[in-house]
């Protein structure tokens, strides 16, 4: 879920629906505006269905999101590296060739007008540490080497994190990672 402040809604993509199989995801795309309420978008293009994606609001390209577990027609799951972009009519497809992660964070500075990207899983399930960049200007991304990368404080653990919580904080200008699942499975603390 991501707040567009341009067009002052929530706008609430895929997921998995309750009860069924496991994969019985959709892609439904839903807007809640303090004024109307509850309603359901009909874009004429969309991705296919995801899950364990990570999307987030940036001024001039609107909702976007990057990477997650997908299905397609068929019901083949796979983790995506496509970035997609929703104006608030239609999805666009907006970059291919970023990380193929899952349950990672994007986050948008607004210092530099791009999306930082950490860690996740790969298409082999190995959770990274690996931050990469979208830069919102030329619409490509590129891996960035840390001298430094997060880690669990839990002995063993490595560097690899899942789901951690991330925001931008204006009065450093750095993205700020807390918490999140160890490449063990433990929590990071």
């Amino acid at each position: 879920m991501a707040w567009d402040s341009a067009r002052r809604k929530f706008v609430v993509f895929s997921g998995k629906r309750t009860g069924g199989a496991w994969a019985n995801h959709d892609n439904q795309i839903w807007e809640w505006s303090p004024t109307g309420g509850w309603v359901q978008a009909a874009p004429a293009t969309s991705p296919n269905a995801h899950w364990l994606f990570n999307m987030g609001y940036a001024p001039g390209v609107d909702c976007v999101f990057h990477g997650g577990s997908a299905w397609d027609s068929l019901g083949t799951s796979y983790t995506d590296s496509d970035t997609w972009a929703f104006d608030g009519t239609n999805w666009t497809k907006i970059a291919t060739g970023g990380p193929a992660r899952a349950t990672g964070k994007a986050v948008y500075r607004p210092t530099t007008n791009d999306i930082v990207y950490f860690d996740g899983t790969d298409p082999a399930g190995t959770k990274m540490a690996d931050t990469w960049v979208f830069d919102l200007g030329t619409l490509t991304w590129s891996q960035v080497v840390t001298a430094t990368q997060p880690m669990s404080s839990v002995a063993g653990s490595g560097t690899g994190l899942v789901s951690p919580g991330s925001d931008f904080d204006p009065f450093s200008s750095k993205v700020i990672l807390h918490g999140g699942q160890g490449s063990t499975g433990g929590p990071v603390t």
